[in-house]
């Protein structure tokens, strides 16, 4: 990976630890750092159309749970990019040391359909920072099953 680590911000305190996350990597990884302000949905196609190893956005959270809204920028670029999307909890979890610390990192994959560069990436993030990774598969049910 060579293109630069992209994240969006909005001024939240989200944004303002996915920026800290994202320059700590950029650092890790001796990539460039670029910040694209978001200012809604029609900031996507800006972040996506981006040249970026990765893209970075922040996440709310709710008891340390992070939640992204359905109709959110987060979950349009998360279910639409091809190259690996870091999503960062609010919450406290910002720089220690000069380090960045966590536990676990997580992987959200489509066993239909997998994308081997995002596969890679969470092993690799897992790996530099001694953590634990997490693997999930959501997926909804067709319109159909509802009935």
């Amino acid at each position: 990976m060579t293109e630069p680590i992209v994240v969006g911000v909005d001024g939240s305190a989200p944004s303002r630890a996915a920026a800290e996350w994202a320059a700590g990597d950029a650092r890790l990884r001796g990539l460039p750092l670029r910040v694209v302000r978001i200012e809604g949905a029609g900031a996507i196609a800006a972040v996506l159309a981006s040249r970026a190893s990765i893209t970075v956005l922040g996440l709310l959270g709710e008891n340390g749970v992070p939640v992204p809204a359905v109709s959110s920028v987060v979950h349009e670029v998360a279910a639409r990019s091809d190259l690996p999307v870091v999503l960062v909890p609010d919450g406290g979890h910002g720089p220690t040391g000069g380090e960045w610390r966590t536990g676990q990192v997580v992987l959200g994959v489509d066993a239909r359909n997998p994308v081997s560069a995002v596969v890679d990436f969470a092993f690799d993030a897992a790996w530099r920072r001694g953590a634990r990774l997490h693997a999930i598969h959501t997926w909804r049910l067709p319109s159909c099953a509802g009935r």
